[in-house]
């Protein structure tokens, strides 16, 4: 984890040997707010008028949590939840040893 790219800031430049021990999945698209508005019952969306397909927005930590809650109560397990920040970094290299997706 980590960035040795000019335009990382100074806290990601530590670079960071992570061991990703369990395999996980991660969604392809953003949460839309049609979803949110399914499970959640209201869209907090400042830009709703984007329209359901959209991504949501302002939303909070604790929103998600709630969120979360919300979806794993419905499927009766705890299969759902927020990646961990080397999930995220991992995911979002896709497969690649530079600072992007793109190598950029």
């Amino acid at each position: 984890m980590g960035s040795i790219s000019e335009r990382s800031m100074a806290d990601e430049r530590l670079l960071t040997r992570v061991r990703i021990s369990r395999g996980f999945f991660l969604g392809k698209y953003e949460m839309t707010q049609g979803q949110w508005e399914a499970v959640m019952g209201s869209n907090p969306s400042e830009f709703h008028e984007c329209g359901p397909d959209c991504p949501v927005d302002s939303v909070s930590w604790d929103d998600v949590q709630e969120f979360v809650g919300k979806m794993n109560a419905a499927v009766g397990e705890k299969r759902y939840r927020l990646p961990t920040e080397a999930e995220w970094e991992y995911a979002a290299r896709a497969g690649t040893s530079e600072d992007t997706y793109a190598g950029t």
